[in-house]
């Protein structure tokens, strides 16, 4: 029998960025507090999905 698995693509929260450079990948750019506060969000989704349906996410 096969498993089902969903996949969620979840891109990341707001970056502090006042100067608005096309940072891609360099290294001094992280979430601002609202990312942060984004982020957490998602994650308390995920949590609460999963006291909901017993499913827990394998992977993150």
């Amino acid at each position: 029998m096969q498993t089902l698995a969903t996949v969620h693509l979840v891109r990341h929260g707001e970056v502090h960025n006042p100067d608005r450079v096309l940072y891609g990948r360099l290294p001094e750019f992280r979430l601002s507090e609202l990312g942060h506060e984004m982020a957490r969000g998602v994650a308390a989704w995920f949590e609460e999905r999963a006291a909901q349906t017993g499913r827990a996410p394998a992977v993150v």
